[in-house]
């Protein structure tokens, strides 16, 4: 996925190789219009992911933090600098093995959190903490750029007078030194536990989890490789009908199942300082000053999504792979329209302390997949 980096000094948006996008000091006053939550799931805190590309960890980790709860009732606190080391390390890998023909940056997509899962285990935060270098929020600009620059140069190297061991020793080295040594066992709550049989011990198994879309120019209830840059595992997905979006995500959470969702956050409609994602009847082009403040104070009549239009987004790149979230829970507003509840890994400065709701309309039409346990694919599907 097209990693977004929240950028607390900077109150405007870039392009940069990857998005910047800012958070905003928001008031109690600043709030929208009334929603009243349907359903609300448990979750853990609202993590910052700071100036880093790593909103794919951050989100499912939080997917895997809630179904801990649900499956063990057990409160954890993920570790993702565990994730992303293990991460890197296979999406070098990958990008060896391809030529360099592979997409070489922080971006990745659910099921590489899932791999590392099925591969490595899992870690708590406190086995493994996120070092922040010279500020209060993690910052992998440089590491971004050294464990880029240091593949490509031994990708382009084609002498090869090492063994591989070399390099990927010498990765390991950058790899501890900007996110921490790996701990090969660690205690939590006075037990000891190796990264796999702490995942054992929380329920969690990587085969038990499915990743989901819906696009008309690959057959439905088929599966096929996720066409996304930022898909250098070559992960599939299974590809459901239109209708299926907004009415799987209402079966899982009424399953009390929740959701790790990718999706466009680059649309006008998506404002994370309104706490609000939506889809107006009216292009944004057609709308005056006074309707697009009104938008963002009180309800409004959300656009009929249609599988065409989903399409045609995704043809144009209005609509990209832009962002991980995690959908925990469903609201509606006075007229009825529905909301989904998402938490984010911007920290908690926004209307809804790190919190906002997307409209139905917009998750039907900026979705890109969908990550749930397979229990509610067979429940949904049966």
């Amino acid at each position: 996925m097209k990693t977004f980096i929240v950028n607390n000094f900077q109150n405007w948006i870039m392009s940069i190789g990857v998005f910047v996008v800012c958070t905003l000091t928001v008031n109690a006053q600043d709030q929208p219009f009334e929603l009243i939550n349907e359903v609300d799931l448990p979750a853990t805190s609202v993590k910052n992911q700071g100036r880093t590309g790593t909103c794919w960890a951050h989100a499912t980790l939080s997917f895997l933090e809630s179904e801990a709860i649900r499956i063990n009732n057990e409160q954890v606190d993920l570790a993702e600098m565990y994730i992303i080391y293990k991460a890197y390390q296979a999406h070098a890998d990958k990008y060896m093995r391809f030529h360099g023909y592979v997409n070489m940056g922080p971006g990745s997509q659910a099921w590489d959190v899932m791999n590392v899962l099925k591969e490595n285990g899992l870690v708590p935060e406190e086995a493994m903490p996120q070092k922040n270098g010279f500020g209060s929020l993690p910052n992998h600009s440089e590491l971004d750029k050294g464990v880029s620059a240091f593949v490509k140069a031994i990708q382009e190297n084609r002498s090869r007078q090492f063994p591989a061991s070399y390099w990927q020793e010498a990765l390991e080295g950058i790899l501890s030194a900007y996110l921490g040594e790996i701990p090969k066992s660690f205690q939590w709550k006075g037990e000891t536990y190796t990264p796999e049989s702490f995942a054992e011990m929380l329920g969690l198994k990587a085969l038990n989890y499915v990743a989901l879309t819906s696009f008309t120019h690959q057959p439905y209830h088929s599966r096929f490789v996720f066409e996304s840059p930022d898909n250098w595992s070559q992960g599939e997905v299974y590809n459901l009908p239109f209708e299926s979006i907004t009415a799987f995500v209402d079966y899982a959470l009424d399953q009390g199942y929740t959701v790790a969702w990718a999706a466009d956050v680059s649309d006008k409609g998506f404002r994370n300082d309104k706490g609000l994602a939506i889809v107006p009847h009216k292009d944004w082009a057609d709308l005056t000053e006074n309707e697009v403040e009104e938008i963002w104070t009180q309800p409004v009549t959300q656009r009929a999504i249609t599988a065409e239009m989903r399409q045609h987004h995704l043809e144009n790149y209005a609509t990209t792979d832009d962002h991980l979230m995690h959908i925990v829970g469903r609201a509606t507003d006075e007229n009825g329209t529905v909301y989904y509840k998402v938490k984010n890994s911007w920290g908690t400065n926004n209307p809804y302390d790190g919190y906002f709701y997307a409209s139905a309309a917009y998750v039907q039409l900026k979705t890109m997949t969908l990550t749930v346990h397979k229990d509610i694919l067979e429940g949904y599907i049966k």
